[in-house]
């Protein structure tokens, strides 16, 4: 069973911005030098055939299913820098 970690301060965030987390694998690069990249946004994916679905504490996330997880732990927390960049990490899943 996955264990889904978020502190208070990002599930707060994560509420006042909808309160549903999609989590996909996206290729960013060019033609010769490409890398798997973690893509976390806010709302729902067009098709929610293509994930799994888990909610904690009033949030929605998907994960796409082309992502595995690391063990049975997944951490969401919230960076931010000077108080204004915001970024959402998540650490436990595996991009290859």
């Amino acid at each position: 069973m996955l264990n889904i970690i978020i502190d208070e301060k990002t599930s707060d965030y994560i509420l006042k911005k909808g309160g549903i987390l999609t989590m996909e694998k996206i290729i960013a690069g060019s033609s010769w030098a490409s890398v798997p990249v973690l893509k976390v946004g806010f709302g729902e994916p067009e098709t929610i055939n293509n994930y799994n679905f888990y909610e904690i504490n009033n949030i929605k996330i998907y994960i796409s299913k082309s992502l595995t997880l690391k063990g049975d732990n997944l951490r969401i927390q919230l960076n931010s820098f000077m108080k204004i960049f915001k970024k959402i990490n998540v650490t436990g899943l595996n991009l290859v």
